[in-house]
């Protein structure tokens, strides 16, 4: 029996082979612990064997026993080739989490040429993820619901992040479906594949697909239909560089135990580290004494007690493209409640579970609320300010700027970093005098940090406790694809979780001071806004850097 394992950007995938099929194959997500998904693996392939041989590959830079791992596109060759026995190809199209390229072969399978993508992954499995991510969508469901999806999808620009993100924006705010959304994701996934690989080339005898977005059927049938090229996917095509390194195996093992000891993934620990995060001159909420609780999926906090009473009210509604929240006030404009839930791609399901939830306090608490007005703001205060007939419908920095002069007259700097965008701004005598906003760069946002906690299998609520006292290394802060390289490289060098997430704690911040405020001036009234600063550790970034208080 022959193993083969492939260790890739998301997941780790491994094969048991005979000499004319495979005999066992396993498809494990390693969530940045790829030393234990490793070990997993290892168990799981070779519980029952002995005297096999074993081999691996990898993107992992400098792997000390080239014996033991072989090239991976030798081993994607080699794989093929066994796969389709005696058929003749014109190349191989693998499609991973964070890369996607095409092999070109010659008639006699030797190799020709290799194109592969640039260090934008707009094509990649990744990038998918990473927007299903912020539809509250995991990439099981969403190849379950884009299977299911027989409608006209819309167009969604996939070749890059950013506009892909801000096309979902607008897509929920006309009240388009996730599933439609989704579909809209997986063909412009497939088209920019196309456009970057494919079109203009001539493959007469077909290519072979390759790699985890085999199991996509929206995006394989996508790429079949627009490319009109004979594409090719069979049951083992995630697997193909798995089985090309077993192929390729020449150091024969007893057991996994025998394995494991002389695997070892080698930690490079020359990097440059940041100053470990800690708050020394800003003094921060106890947020836990709030003492949260929930109707269905909102989070409810009573900010007064008032019971059996009818009081005037102000109704205030932000509804973002990650979070939806609501805030009711008296006439001084003390918060008497807040409710906060996830948008998930569905604005309108977002406010009706919000004013369930309000009927259920009035209800629980015996209170009737008699409403003076209703404003709303955020990416969706259009939409839904027309559709609950809203007296106000409020911009962002205007919203940001006059709670924060409500709360502290003296402000003169807002820093707010929210799901999908940031701002920065200045006030003077309680009057904006600047306001910039981060349209662009999604680098810097509250949605990068959560799905960056979800690819390391974080809760959110835990990152905060995770990365403080903590350094990581530096890494790039320019755009979300160079830190999501750099974070790869990090878990593959062996980095912990806490340093990998003190790391993009301060990645987020230099992203914004260089980004979002450039050469502006920050003042001495420091006020940190937006969902993100119940994150104690990144205030702790900011701090660092500013040397100055920052007020949450």
């Amino acid at each position: 029996m022959r193993v083969g394992i492939d260790i890739g950007s998301v997941s780790v995938k491994g094969v048991v082979i005979d000499e004319k099929s495979v005999v066992r194959r396993e498809y494990l997500y390693h969530r940045g612990n790829i030393k234990g998904t490793l070990n997993k693996i290892i168990k799981l392939l070779t519980q029952d064997l002995k005297n096999f041989k074993l081999a691996l590959t990898s993107s992992i830079n400098k792997v000390e026993n080239r014996n033991l791992f072989k090239d991976q596109i030798i081993s994607l060759i080699e794989g093929s080739k066994f796969i389709l026995k005696d058929q003749v190809i014109d190349g191989i199209l693998y499609i991973g989490g964070e890369k996607y390229g095409l092999v070109i072969l010659e008639d006699n399978w030797s190799f020709k040429n290799h194109i592969y993508n640039t260090d934008c992954s707009s094509g990649s499995g990744l990038f998918l993820e990473q927007q299903a991510n912020r539809l509250n969508i995991s990439i099981e469901e969403l190849v379950k619901l884009t299977k299911s999806y027989k409608g006209i999808a819309p167009s969604i620009a996939t070749r890059c992040a950013v506009f892909a993100k801000s096309d979902i924006i607008h897509l929920q705010q006309k009240g388009f479906t996730v599933e439609s959304i989704l579909a809209g994701l997986c063909d412009g996934v497939a088209k920019s594949i196309i456009d970057n690989l494919l079109i203009g080339r001539k493959f007469k005898k077909g290519i072979l697909l390759s790699g985890g977005i085999c199991f996509n059927d929206r995006v394989v049938n996508t790429l079949k239909q627009k490319s009109n090229i004979k594409i090719i996917n069979l049951p083992e095509s995630a697997y193909l560089f798995s089985i090309g390194s077993a192929l390729l195996a020449e150091e024969t093992f007893r057991d996994s135990i025998e394995v494991l000891k002389k695997l070892e993934i080698p930690i490079n620990v020359s990097f440059n580290l940041n100053e470990p995060l800690e708050l020394k001159l800003s003094k921060y909420p106890d947020f836990s004494s709030l003492s949260p609780y929930y109707y269905k999926e909102v989070e409810i906090i009573e900010y007064s007690n008032i019971k059996n009473d009818i009081i005037d009210v102000y109704l205030g509604i932000d509804i973002g493209s990650t979070s939806t929240k609501l805030a009711v006030c008296d006439k001084d404009g003390d918060v008497i409640i807040g409710l906060y839930t996830k948008t998930k791609g569905a604005p309108i399901k977002a406010i009706q579970n919000l004013f369930n939830a309000l009927l259920y306090f009035q209800d629980k608490n015996k209170v009737r609320f008699n409403w003076l007005g209703v404003g709303t703001t955020g990416s969706g205060r259009e939409f839904i300010g027309k559709l609950i007939n809203a007296d106000l419908i409020v911009n962002e920095i205007t919203a940001h700027a006059r709670a924060a002069v409500h709360i502290l007259p003296d402000v003169d700097t807002i820093i707010e970093i929210g799901g999908q965008d940031s701002k920065f701004v200045r006030i003077e005598n309680g009057k904006v005098v600047q306001a910039i906003m981060n349209y662009i760069c999604a680098a810097g946002t509250g949605s990068f940090i959560e799905e960056q906690a979800n690819k390391l299998n974080i809760k959110l609520k835990d990152i905060s406790k995770l990365a403080l006292g903590h350094r990581g290394p530096m890494i790039s802060d320019r755009c979300t694809v160079y830190m999501e390289r750099d974070i790869n490289y990090l878990i593959q060098q062996g980095f912990s979780k806490q340093d990998l997430i003190a790391s993009i704690l301060h990645s987020i911040r230099d992203n914004y001071l260089t980004k979002v405020v450039g050469r502006e001036k920050i003042g001495n009234k420091i006020i940190f806004q937006g969902a993100t600063a119940r994150n104690k550790a990144l205030v702790a970034s900011f701090e660092n850097y500013l040397k100055k208080e920052i007020i949450v």
